[in-house]
Formats: C-alpha cells, sequence, structure tokens
C-alpha cells in the first residue's frame, strides 16, 4: 500500500463492542465465487476492490501464509491481459519459498520441539502449490479451513495412466472464459512424443463443447530440399467438437500446441473417476 493513498478497509473481526480489525479487503473470496459462477456482478466486484485497494494489485510478494495463498490480485490482473509477466514472476516468488523453506529445515534439524506445533510444520513445509494451480489448473487455491479445489482444467498422463502431466510436458492457463479457456502446452522432450489427457474441471463437472487448436501440418514447415524453410504458414488453427470432459492430446517431441476450450460449466455430476475406467478419452 502507498504511504497516504486512500484505501478500502473492511472489519475481519465483531465482539460485544461492535466491528474492529479493519484492514484491506482481500480477493480470496471473492476471486472464488467469479470463478465458480462465472457471473458478471461478481467480475464487476473484483474491479471495484481493485479501484478502492490503495495499492497496485499486480505487484507480487514472495511470502509465506498458512492459507499456501494470497495472489489471487496479480493473477487476476494477469488474466485479465494487465500483467503478462505474472507467470515468471509467481514462479519465481514459489522458489524463492522452497529455498527458504528448505534452509529453515536445515538450520533447525537438530532442534528439539517439546510439542507439536502445527506453525512449525508450516513454516517448514516445502511443498508450495498455489502457483501451479493458478497457471495449469486455471483455478484459485482453496479456500482455508474447508472447500473443494476448483479449476477449469486438470491432467492424465495417458502412458502411465495416472493422474498429472507426463514428464517433459508443461501447461498454462492463460484464460478462463467459459467461451475461451486458452491452455499452452509444450513437449519439452526433444525426442519422446508425450500424451496427455485435458480434463474439463478438477471432478469431470464441466464438458468440453468444442476446442479450437494449432498445428503444424506434417512437414510444411520444413520446407523443401533446397529451401531454408517453409513458404507456407507454419502453424494452422483447426476447430474439432468434444461434448465430453475429456479431451486426449498428443505431442509429438518438441512441440507446442495452444487449446481454446469452449466449456459448459458444471453440466455434470461432479466425480472422481478417471477418463481410464469406463469412457475412453475423446480424441
Amino acid at each position: 500500500m502507498h504511504h497516504g493513498s486512500p484505501a478500502s478497509l473492511v472489519p475481519f473481526r465483531h465482539s460485544d463492542r461492535g466491528w474492529f480489525d479493519y484492514n484491506p479487503m482481500l480477493a480470496a473470496s471473492p476471486m472464488t465465487l467469479w470463478h465458480y459462477g462465472n457471473d458478471p456482478a461478481d467480475r464487476q466486484r473484483l474491479d471495484e476492490l481493485r479501484k478502492a485497494a490503495g495499492y497496485d494489485w499486480r505487484i507480487v510478494r514472495s511470502f509465506r501464509s498458512k492459507e499456501e495463498a494470497g495472489h489471487e490480485e496479480p493473477w487476476f490482473t494477469y488474466l485479465i491481459g494487465d500483467n503478462p509477466d505474472y507467470p515468471e514472476k509467481i514462479l519465481a516468488a514459489a522458489q524463492a519459498q522452497v529455498r527458504h523453506r528448505l534452509a529453515r529445515m536445515q538450520a533447525y534439524r537438530d532442534v528439539e520441539v517439546s510439542e507439536a506445533d502445527i506453525h512449525l510444520w508450516q513454516q517448514c513445509n516445502p511443498v508450495v502449490t498455489e502457483a501451479l494451480v493458478q497457471l495449469t489448473w486455471g483455478g484459485p487455491q482453496v479456500i482455508y479451513n474447508g472447500g473443494l479445489q476448483q479449476a477449469r482444467v486438470r491432467y492424465y498422463d495417458v502412458d502411465r495412466r495416472r493422474p498429472g502431466l507426463p514428464a517433459s510436458v508443461a501447461a498454462l492457463v492463460s484464460a478462463i472464459d467459459p467461451a475461451g479457456t486458452v491452455i499452452d502446452l509444450v513437449n519439452l522432450d526433444p525426442g519422446h512424443d508425450r500424451t496427455v489427457v485435458v480434463q474439463a474441471g478438477a471432478f469431470a463437472e464441466h464438458t468440453i463443447q468444442a476446442v479450437r487448436y494449432t498445428a503444424c501440418p506434417d512437414r510444411a514447415w520444413l520446407g523443401s530440399l533446397h529451401d531454408y524453410g517453409h513458404s507456407e504458414p507454419a502453424v494452422t488453427q483447426y476447430h474439432a467438437d468434444v461434448r465430453r470432459p475429456w479431451l486426449t492430446v498428443r505431442l509429438p517431441a518438441s512441440t507446442r500446441i495452444r487449446l481454446t476450450l469452449t466449456l459448459a460449466l458444471r453440466t455434470r455430476t461432479p466425480s472422481y473417476a478417471t477418463p481410464f475406467e469406463d469412457d475412453p478419452p475423446g480424441k
């Protein structure tokens, strides 16, 4: 918060003497509501909170909170196109926290703890998840003290038949509008193909109505034997109907694909079932 700048404050606690503990309104709950319902009124509320905050929502600070959260504001500005460097910034902040916690574990490894203290484990736990949840799943961190994980998408490794991205595959969700949830998938392996299933929602509760995707026609980008490169566009955009919660994506070695998913939100019963059980992944 900038010194001397006006800021909107709300009370966080109440007692017999009334409301007290006035602080800036944090974006975690409003962000979660907007993500869940995609209601224009919730989006407008976030815009109003940003205007009244008195500080720059784009700034990423490396800090530790017991919620393993707190970067909803800069993530929101990234999603609306006003913070393009956010992925690099939040990953750097997450790495800094991992190094800090590992250093704490090393420094205090011989200290006797007289009783179990949850704060000790919170302060030393090197597992950080907020950045990955936001960037790869397109979802807010779980609300503290309860709540299920929300996500626009999640992934399955087809070759290993397990949840998660395949080895050497990176994912970035840059938009979460149901009419255009945008995901970039990159296969960083220079010699091996990868296959990943993209699931709509953390519990397959959404339906992928259709997908637009980028691809290179076979050998088109190579050019002919005697020239320096292609003469036709190397990347072409395609469209396909899906109408299912799962989409199978095959990534040749050293390739990148951009998926623009049209999602119908909460059209299916949430489930822990995987795409491998009784309904094979759509192609």
